[in-house]
């Protein structure tokens, strides 16, 4: 998950709503070098200038924004990368004692701090294996905090921002869990072209994009089209280099194995085998 910069979350709004940087300086009457500043996250709006901002954009949940500003929304940063790092080291009764502390205070109420609040839940529910139609339901739920018109089943490429790169993954993961592997995949490979072209978030890329190439691949694999799956593993490599550091390699290396032992290519699957138990 991201750790929120608020010129990323305006600037994802202005390239949604296909506004030219130049509209938008002329309407908040804000300057170019300010409103580079502000997208770059090199400096925080003032807030008759923010909020002069988010009606420019047409946003008006200010709630879900202003938070940012104020010193009790800073204080409880700290509890929030707590909680994802829960998550990330599979601690779910922590996280869960964390997100209550951080639901009972008044400056996450808003919009994209619920949505945030939400998508670790989701993330919990799939940690415990709970994937059903009431996840389903929920994650669109939380993605309609920012994104009203979402349609899983309309769903095609295009910018997303917030939580909604995390939330639709998780869709797409709650429906591999249903076997509903069809529409799993056509999610995963909408969200891929969503993140691959985008300007706004790296950290969404270096997070998503190589998990989302081992769903695929895995999908592919459970459906028994193992020679489709093999060069999705090694796009998926080339990406988790590329993004995170290699750390989805091993996995992806063995996906691969996987395939090539299923295509009677013994050698070279004990190769991708030993080269896995190396990483």
């Amino acid at each position: 998950m991201p750790s929120y910069n608020t010129g990323q979350l305006l600037k994802g709004v202005r390239v949604r709503k296909n506004l030219p940087r130049k509209s938008v300086i002329e309407a908040s009457g804000s300057s170019d070098t300010s409103m580079s500043n502000i997208e770059n996250g090199a400096q925080l709006p003032k807030d008759k200038a923010f909020r002069s901002h988010l009606n420019t954009l047409g946003i008006k949940d200010v709630g879900g924004f202003s938070p940012y500003f104020t010193n009790q929304t800073f204080e409880m940063l700290p509890i929030r990368w707590q909680i994802l790092d829960s998550i990330k080291n599979e601690k779910p009764e922590r996280a869960k004692a964390l997100l209550k502390v951080l639901e009972k205070d008044n400056s996450f109420q808003g919009g994209v701090n619920l949505q945030f609040v939400r998508s670790c839940y989701a993330q919990l529910a799939l940690l415990e294996n709970r994937a059903d139609d009431a996840l389903v339901h929920y994650i669109t739920e939380a993605l309609h905090l920012t994104f009203p018109e979402f349609d899983e089943n309309k769903f095609m490429a295009q910018t997303l921002i917030y939580e909604e790169p995390y939330l639709i993954h998780m869709l797409a993961e709650t429906h591999r869990g249903l076997g509903q592997p069809d529409k799993a995949l056509r999610l995963l490979n909408s969200l891929q072209g969503s993140i691959e072209p985008s300007p706004i978030d790296n950290y969404v890329k270096q997070e998503v994009l190589p998990a989302i190439m081992l769903d695929k691949a895995r999908i592919l694999i459970e459906k028994g089209e193992f020679i489709d799956a093999v060069p999705l593993c090694g796009e998926g490599i080339t990406a988790s280099i590329k993004w995170n550091r290699g750390k989805d390699v091993p996995h992806l290396l063995y996906e691969k194995a996987v395939c090539l032992k299923q295509l009677r290519k013994n050698k070279q699957c004990a190769a991708l085998l030993r080269q896995a138990y190396a990483c």
